[in-house]
């Protein structure tokens, strides 16, 4: 009989009424949380600003040098620029901000607009049709220097689709809106490929033909405008695949649970898998695939998640959580696993993105962020990573691996003679050294003594420390006895009683050695 694990992985969860009406309330909730139709979403009511808004007059030859791909100064954008020089900055500020805190593409040239009359006798909706990304560079100290360029595909306000499809029933998909401004003549020939004025021309009439498609919305109008200004509409991605992922998320016990289905918690808390720090030394080489340095805490987590547990990682910066997360992509692809890797702020992204080109495997993943990504860019960069996979030769690991065995082994055993308690003294090294450090400050003298450097015939022979042993605790415990420089209870001759034993005397603290005087 398959494990619920390996019934979760097939998509044969058995679902029940309960639980799907569980997910369904839960999958409710999380969609009206992440919609805004309140009046502060400018993709539903926009107005214009001076301090956020750049409003393009219709007749700026500027437009349309935008449009057809040109870079253009801000200036010829709003001849009154210089004026108030403060508006540009800052909404180039906030698109930065955006940017750089949030990963978010925001900054956007909105071109024509739909309005109907509000139901609630409020203030009128006033929403964007086309979202085009731009974006604001600036070469030099002066504002003139500001120039504006287009900086990907135009998109439909997905906010403006979800309301006519929710709230008037009215089905327009994005395809539909944009199919005037892609479509060829009889030559082959793209508008954009002509002029700016072809692609206005283009949108001007795609704007005009929607209010035949308006027709039940109450007051309904559209006009020709175009401004520059900051949009955020990220969550509505998050909406539509909630809306469309019912069966995935239904047969998905991670969702079950957390929508508060007991019996999918119960099976994730018995399949979780507990790995033992001991049995990673076990792993053959050929099964290792972290490329960045991972302690024993972090190839545990890597080894059950690889294993197909659900786990969450926690720390505090600093810590190695983006090492973990990028030996972890390593690891998976390497076991023929697909990874999606998401993260609140584009700084996280970039991090595993620059780890995992440090250790040339960035060909391995795709930045699929940002507005500046187009289907053709995402086609470029799977054929140059074909290639590369195509022309690579097998690598040759059999003497990597054979270094990494022996080395571990040596680790290994360091580790293990370090911890092995003696007969004679009822102690390890690592025992005594703890002894060593824990002596007072009456065991140290100010003599300036030299490293110590025993004869071969001392360390050959073998005899017990358990006198020396018994002699550092007689003076941790007796903080006025005074040490001997030479004779029988001195550190010299106990050091002497250590090292018969075949100890490396590269394992005692220094703290020791300046002790001790020069051996005659």
């Amino acid at each position: 009989m398959p494990t619920p694990r390996e019934q979760q992985t097939a998509g044969t969860i058995p679902v029940d009424a309960a639980r799907v009406k569980l997910i369904e309330s839960a999958r409710s909730g999380w969609i009206s949380r992440l919609i805004d139709l309140s009046r502060r979403n400018n993709l539903l009511y926009y107005r214009s600003i001076p301090t956020s808004s750049i409003d393009i007059p219709d007749s700026s030859p500027a437009l349309s040098d935008l449009l057809a791909g040109k870079m253009v100064t801000a200036k010829s954008l709003l001849p009154d620029v210089e004026g108030r020089p403060g508006r540009v900055l800052s909404i180039a500020r906030k698109a930065q901000e955006n940017s750089e805190e949030k990963g978010l593409q925001t900054l956007y040239l909105a071109i024509g607009f739909a309005t109907w009359s509000a139901v609630d006798g409020g203030r009128d909706a006033r929403a964007p049709i086309f979202l085009l990304p731009v974006v604001m560079k600036k070469k030099g100290r002066e504002l003139t220097a500001l120039e504006v360029q287009v900086a990907g595909e135009p998109k439909v306000n997905p906010v403006l689709l979800h309301v006519l499809s929710d709230e008037f029933d009215i089905q327009i998909t994005e395809e539909e809106l944009l199919e005037p401004l892609t479509q060829k003549d009889a030559e082959g020939v793209a508008p954009q490929e002509v002029s700016g004025d072809s692609v206005l021309v283009c949108y001007a009439a795609a704007v005009a033909s929607l209010v035949e498609r308006f027709q039940k919305v109450p007051g309904c109008a559209t006009e020709m405008a175009a401004t520059i200004s900051n949009f955020s509409f990220a969550k509505l991605a998050l909406v539509n695949d909630l809306k469309g992922a019912g069966e995935l998320l239904n047969s998905n016990d991670v969702v079950a649970a957390i929508a508060g289905d007991n019996q999918a918690r119960g099976r994730l808390g018995s399949s979780q898998v507990d790995v033992n720090p001991r049995s990673l030394d076990a792993k053959s080489p050929e099964q290792e695939f972290c490329v960045v340095e991972a302690d024993s805490s972090q190839q545990c987590a890597i080894a059950g998640i690889a294993a197909g547990q659900n786990a969450v990682v926690h720390g505090p910066p600093g810590t190695g959580k983006s090492q973990t997360i990028t030996n972890l992509i390593a690891t998976l692809v390497a076991n023929g696993k697909t990874v999606l890797f998401v993260a609140e702020k584009r700084a996280a992204l970039e991090v595993v993105q620059q780890r995992l080109e440090r250790s040339g495997l960035d060909h391995l993943a795709m930045d699929l962020h940002g507005a500046e990504l187009s289907p053709k860019k995402v086609m470029e960069r799977v054929s140059r990573t074909l290639n590369l996979v195509r022309t690579s030769k097998p690598a040759q690991a059999e003497t990597t691996h054979r270094q990494f065995q022996d080395r571990r082994s040596k680790l290994n055993t360091h580790d293990s003679q370090m911890h092995t308690v003696s007969e004679r003294a009822g102690k390890s090294v690592f025992d005594l050294q703890g002894a060593i450090l824990r002596l007072p400050s009456e065991a140290r003298t100010s003599v300036a003594g030299a490293v110590l450097s025993l004869p071969r015939s001392l360390q050959s022979k073998r005899n017990g420390f358990g006198t020396c042993s018994g002699r550092l605790g007689h003076l941790r415990d007796s903080s006025s006895e005074t040490i001997p420089r030479n004779g029988p209870g001195s550190l010299s001759a106990m050091a002497r009683r250590c090292s018969r034993l075949s100890i490396p005397l590269n394992s005692f603290p220094m703290k020791l050695f300046r002790c001790l005087p020069p051996e005659p």
